[in-house]
């Protein structure tokens, strides 16, 4: 047998057998010296169990009451409270057997750091006891405690007392409002529309703010007056309403005035801002800054002018506020002071364990020196089975080391192979060991491997294919072309979705068309109908002889295989590819096909919707462009209409001239003819 058809774990058992059989014969020489050293090995026990291992179980119950402690005071769970409390009982137990010990082996040392490690765990426990009482003063819970009363009071500062004086919004939009007011008259609907924006924006913003108590019953009583008389007004009102509108304006500053502060907001989120940082960071300084805060609050409210029942209101909300904030602070200086009392416990806790450790420690060296000096007198009868254990041991690995380094050798080959772009290379290995199966399923990743760098190199070169601006049919006809080539299709056709819901023939590759041939197809009819239909892809093994054929000037003939893949895109079939091989499709090049149909669908929506954009920018161009004709035409019908006006203006002036001419000339004759008249009857006067 051939030592590599043999398992690996054969080989090591056979060499550790034989590495074992000698080490059991010099052990047997040892065997003398270990039963003289029996008493002294008790020994080192017995240490190692009364001292080493309680000093390391009294470093981890103090690490855990450590990390407990800083559990508690994240989550506030008292349940870690407790944890601490056994774990420190159990540091003074394990101390009091180790005490024990040191009585019976008259050890003063032992015993003298023994009562110091008892001592100071307790003291531990002392101190934070009186840290998790500080703690429930403060509260283990948000609504608990002094961290409840706190919170109410926090509360409080964004309640009536300051924030019912946010109000400068307010004043400014009723500034707003009289402004708009102002320029509505004379009416007409540019100033009716811009009045009514501005009124809609105060109703907006007064719906948003919040007013308290008689005052907001007040004030949205009076606004709602002004809105009706605003309307009576834009519908067509009267002297007598625009001075009720006058007047409700004056009533609803007269209300929101007197509250106004100035920056109350700004003044009230910056002690909350200063006091989140204390909460946070810690530190004196955000304390200082908190307490300035609520100081600049209280001048602000002193020199706004605001009534005296507002002051004291607002005296007594901060006063609480402060209060508590003082306190939680006073808490947090006792928690620190105490906490440097703890970590001062816990390194003396550590240091007297530390002490028992090394002391331990000493007493088994001494020991074990004992025991090396006993045996060392009797090593020289083992050194030759020592020299023939190793220079077997040497032969048997050597051998086992070439066999596993050949095969790793022939591994690492083909990787590299592999990582230089060769996907063919594959193990060429006949071990029957475990480095031949994993030879094998190497081989099988090499195949998907390859798989996928076939399917991520046609993906990327079908993604060049659908980049830039192509109209429909260009991009059909280049993705089917591509897809047909790098799958090695002989034959192949693309339909798209028409708008009445057919399917149009719009690009075909190495297809001859037949007689009779029909270029529109139905959903549901045929292999690509049906894949429409069903948004399904559809496979054909057995090709009928009538079906699409394979030409070439040599011959033709009906392709072996022939399939339909959809091109759906949210659920709506865009398209349908259809491609025939001589050859049968294999599991990889269908499944690139079928995730390739949802990146042509999208180039072939987006290819149709440029389209349809450029259409659209085109008609709107056109109607840009003939309003721009009707425009200058009927400028020019204007001017010369203007013309036509000057002239029969001037042409009404000569006539009034004329007519005021021909009055006067009228009067004139009418004169003359009297005066004849007269001179008639003179005449016939003197003739009688």
């Amino acid at each position: 047998m051939r030592l590599k058809d043999t398992h690996i774990r054969t080989r090591l058992l056979f060499n550790s057998g034989a590495l074992l059989l000698l080490c059991i014969i010099a052990l047997g020489i040892y065997q003398y010296a270990l039963n003289e050293s029996k008493v002294t090995f008790h020994d080192v026990m017995l240490i190692e169990h009364s001292v080493n291992d309680p000093a390391l179980m009294i470093g981890l119950n103090i690490q855990e009451a450590r990390k407990d402690e800083d559990n508690f005071r994240l989550s506030l769970d008292k349940a870690y409270v407790q944890k601490v409390f056994v774990d420190v009982d159990t540091i003074i137990k394990v101390a009091g057997e180790i005490k024990e010990f040191a009585k019976l082996t008259r050890s003063d040392d032992l015993a003298v750091f023994s009562r110091k490690l008892t001592a100071h765990a307790a003291s531990y426990g002392d101190i934070f006891r009186s840290i998790v009482k500080i703690y429930e003063h403060k509260g283990l819970r948000p609504d608990s405690g002094l961290r409840g009363k706190f919170r109410i009071a926090a509360h409080q500062l964004f309640l009536h007392d300051t924030m019912e004086h946010a109000v400068g919004d307010i004043l400014v939009g009723l500034y707003d409002l009289r402004a708009a007011q102002l320029s509505l008259w004379p009416r007409d609907k540019e100033r009716i529309k811009k009045f009514s924006l501005v009124l809609a924006r105060f109703e907006t913003l007064l719906a948003g703010h919040k007013l308290f108590g008689q005052t907001a019953n007040s004030f949205l009583r009076i606004f709602n007056d002004y809105k009706e008389t605003a309307l009576q007004d834009m519908r067509g009102g009267h002297d007598g309403v625009r001075t009720n509108m006058e007047h409700d304006l004056d009533r609803m500053t007269a209300i929101i005035a007197p509250l106004y502060v100035p920056e109350v907001r700004t003044l009230v989120l910056m002690i909350r801002r200063h006091e989140k940082d204390y909460l946070i960071r810690g530190g004196k300084q955000y304390v200082d800054l908190t307490h300035q805060a609520i100081d600049n609050l209280l001048e602000a409210f002193a020199k706004s002018g605001v009534g005296m029942e507002h002051i004291i209101d607002i005296k007594a909300t901060l006063k609480t506020y402060k209060d508590n904030f003082d306190a939680m602070v006073d808490d947090d200086r006792k928690i620190a002071v105490l906490d440097e009392q703890l970590t001062t416990e816990y390194r003396a806790v550590g240091q007297a364990m530390n002490q028992i450790s090394d002391l331990g420690k000493s007493k088994i060296v001494a020991a074990r020196h004992h025991s090396n000096a006993l045996t060392s007198r009797l090593s020289w009868l083992s050194i030759t089975i020592c020299l023939v254990a190793i220079i077997l041991g040497i032969i048997f690995t050597m051998l086992i080391i070439n066999s596993i380094t050949l095969a790793l050798q022939n591994l690492m080959d083909t990787v590299m192979k592999m990582r230089d772009g060769d996907y063919s290379a594959r193990v060429q290995m006949d071990n029957r060991d475990e480095f031949g199966r994993l030879g094998q399923m190497f081989n099988q990743m090499a195949v998907l491997i390859a798989h996928n760098v076939w399917q991520a190199n046609g993906r990327s070169i079908l993604a060049e294919e659908l980049r830039g601006d192509k109209d429909e049919k260009t991009l059909c006809r280049d993705v089917l072309v591509e897809l047909a080539k790098y799958i090695e299709a002989q034959v192949g056709t693309l339909y798209t979705t028409q708008a009445d819901g057919n399917l149009m023939l719009t690009a075909t590759y190495s297809f001859t068309r037949r007689k009779n041939f029909n270029t529109k197809i139905e959903l549901g009819t045929g292999l690509v109908g049906e894949a429409a239909l069903e948004q399904t892809t559809m496979l054909i093994c057995e090709v009928p002889e009538d079906y699409m054929r394979v030409e070439s000037s040599l011959g033709n003939s009906p392709p072996r295989n022939i399939i339909a893949v959809p091109l759906i895109l949210q659920g709506k079939v865009l398209g349908v590819v259809e491609l025939g091989s001589l050859q049968e499709f294999s599991e990889v090049q269908l499944e690139f096909l079928k995730k390739s149909a949802e990146n042509i669908a999208i180039a072939l929506n987006s290819s149709r919707q440029r389209e349809e954009t450029q259409n659209l920018l085109e008609q709107s161009q056109s109607l840009t462009e003939e309003l721009q004709v009707q425009q200058e035409e009927l400028q020019a019908a204007n001017e010369e209409m203007e013309e036509k006006n000057k002239i029969l203006e001037e042409s009404e002036a000569r006539l009034q001239n004329q007519q005021e001419e021909l009055q006067a000339a009228n009067e004139e004759l009418e004169e003359k003819g009297e005066a004849i008249h007269r001179q008639n009857e003179a005449v016939q006067k003197k003739n009688k």
